[in-house]
């Protein structure tokens, strides 16, 4: 945790708030989601024969779709479930899932504004769903922006070699110059330059 919170203070970028003290997640409480005048079911298998295996919690959220309006991408429109059938909750090694832990983090902080990669698009309706089916009254608003991608399109990936901000950090670049790179491969500004942080919300105007 406290290398990316590093990271943050090194680019003159406000640290987030639920990164400054101590956080709950929520715990496997419940059986049933209730929200817009109905009961949707989370499922949870019987593991009592086999008291060593831990079950998957799944959330049912039904058929349907989910639009909502991107601040870049415009309106958007995307199925609940995929080809993987209702989204897991909390998986075999107990752990949350980013999907559902990231929708109780933002509605428990307040966000109103969530700036993410368009690879995460798809999760949208679901997390909007979840949201609303946990008591949020609206969403958040949402900018899906593109991705610096290699060569063959594939997306940047530590675990395949490409160089991250902290080693682009480590060669000395400024904070500025990282931003400014960034900025330029993703088709904000047209010509190289060094950008400071709080000028990036500009480019989006």
């Amino acid at each position: 945790m406290k290398a990316p919170l590093n990271d943050f203070g090194w680019q003159a970028r406000p640290m987030p708030a639920a990164a400054r003290g101590p956080r709950s997640w929520p715990g496997p409480k419940f059986t049933t989601l209730r929200g817009g005048g109905q009961a949707v079911r989370v499922g949870v298998a019987d593991s009592s024969s086999h008291p060593q295996r831990t079950c998957p919690i799944r959330i049912a959220f039904g058929d349907g779709e989910e639009a909502f309006d991107d601040l870049l991408l415009g309106a958007r429109s995307g199925p609940l479930t995929d080809v993987g059938g209702d989204p897991i909750a909390r998986g075999r090694d107990r752990s949350w899932t980013y999907g559902f832990a990231v929708v109780v983090d933002d509605a428990r902080h307040g966000i109103d504004l969530v700036i993410r990669g368009e690879d995460l698009l798809e999760e949208t309706p679901r997390q909007i769903r979840l949201g609303r089916l946990l008591g949020r009254a609206a969403p958040p608003r949402y900018i899906h922006h593109p991705l610096i991608r290699r060569p063959n399109g594939a997306k940047l990936s530590k675990a395949a070699g490409d160089t991250s901000v902290r080693g682009l950090r480590a060669a000395g670049s400024s904070a500025a110059a990282i931003v400014g790179r960034a900025a330029l491969e993703v088709g904000l500004i047209a010509e190289p330059r060094s950008i400071a942080a709080d000028e990036v919300g500009a480019l989006f105007d």
